[in-house]
């Protein structure tokens, strides 16, 4: 099912299967009242992370790719959480699309909690290795959810609310030594332009944090999975950020497997 942008959508009644029927959002769940935008989702971490959200009551604002596999994903997210939905398909440009797109929706109503999902976008064997090339890809991956923190940041100060912002840059697959390279010079510049925009929003209460997963080389150069992060991990571990009353701010999680092991402080 294709489902139209800017769309707001209410689960319908479920008949048969009672397991599959919607659940009510009771005010006891921790996220009950607590309206969530989710940016970037374009596949299973996404999915699972705005599922849990759902699960515990959140509203949610999702930005998703426009692909009818991800929208089935979403429409079943939708039956069984019982949850409300705004979607939108939007493809940020640039630096300055993603800003007029977190104004217009922060223009629309109270945001507590926002989750930014990005990737960087190098090609296999390519032979850009240059330092300029990767950080071109790097400003390409990162520029949009950093211009989304700055404004959402910005709300939040000066509604005088409490928020939580979480950028979250992950991988597919197995990566070549190019890829692991544009890789980790994105994860060190997240975790840099992490510090900075927390130091700068800590005084009104917004914690910024952001989650990637731990990249690791052999000697042979060959990518090692074997403790590469699920959806399901990265998915639990925004969930615990979003939940836990934490005050962290200013980290970078690597959110490997067993993500619930990270101590919350």
């Amino acid at each position: 099912m294709l489902m139209r942008a800017e769309q707001q959508i209410s689960t319908p009644h479920v008949s048969g299967d009672a397991s599959q029927a919607p659940r009510s959002v009771s005010a006891s769940k921790p996220l009950s009242g607590q309206h969530v935008l989710l940016t970037g989702v374009s596949g299973g971490v996404g999915v699972d992370a705005a599922r849990a959200l759902a699960e515990q009551g959140a509203t949610l604002t999702l930005d998703v790719a426009a692909d009818r596999a991800l929208h089935q994903a979403i429409g079943e997210m939708l039956v069984v959480t019982g949850a409300t939905v705004t979607l939108h398909h939007h493809a940020f440009s640039g630096r300055h699309d993603a800003m007029a797109f977190a104004r217009s929706v922060c223009a629309r109503g109270r945001l507590d909690a926002v989750f930014n999902f990005t990737q960087v976008e190098a090609e296999a064997d390519n032979t850009w290795a240059t330092s300029t090339d990767v950080d071109d890809l790097v400003a390409a991956a990162l520029s949009p959810a950093f211009a989304i923190t700055q404004v959402v940041a910005n709300r939040m100060a000066l509604t005088w609310r409490e928020g939580l912002i979480v950028n979250v840059l992950s991988s597919e697959g197995p990566l070549d030594a190019h890829q692991r390279l544009a890789f980790a010079t994105a994860k060190q510049a997240l975790a840099a332009l992490t510090r900075d925009q927390a130091c700068a929003w800590a005084d009104d209460a917004v914690r910024i944090n952001a989650v990637a997963p731990r990249t690791t080389l052999n000697p042979g150069f060959a990518a090692d999975h074997s403790k590469a992060a699920s959806a399901a991990d990265i998915a639990a571990l925004l969930l615990e950020l979003a939940t836990s009353g934490s005050r962290l701010t200013g980290h970078m999680l690597d959110a490997e497997g067993a993500a619930l092991r990270c101590a919350i402080a």
